[in-house]
């Protein structure tokens, strides 16, 4: 649902389909992959911007590979989001 006030528009965050995406698949690959998406970057764009091997950012979207803290802090930086959300609880 949107709602729209003074020219500008809200979205219900619960609503959107990152939202979703995110509450659906709630491990550390999948929210990384769903932060790269709502970028618009693919893998190997998201890998020039942080210098992170495109293999390596594809094993990690797969769970198959661990996100580290410093490269969860590059990742970060470059999706504009908190680092500890790629990090495993």
């Amino acid at each position: 649902m949107t709602y729209t006030y003074y020219m500008c528009t809200f979205v219900d965050w619960e609503k959107t389909d990152l939202a979703r995406k995110i509450q659906i698949n709630k491990t550390p690959g999948k929210i990384l992959q769903a932060y790269r998406e709502r970028a618009e970057l693919s893998i190997v764009k998201l890998a020039e911007k942080t210098g992170i091997k495109y293999t390596n950012i594809s094993a990690m979207e797969n769970d198959n590979r661990v996100i580290g803290l410093s490269v969860a802090k590059k990742l970060a930086s470059a999706l504009n989001c908190d680092y500890a959300k790629f990090l495993s609880s």
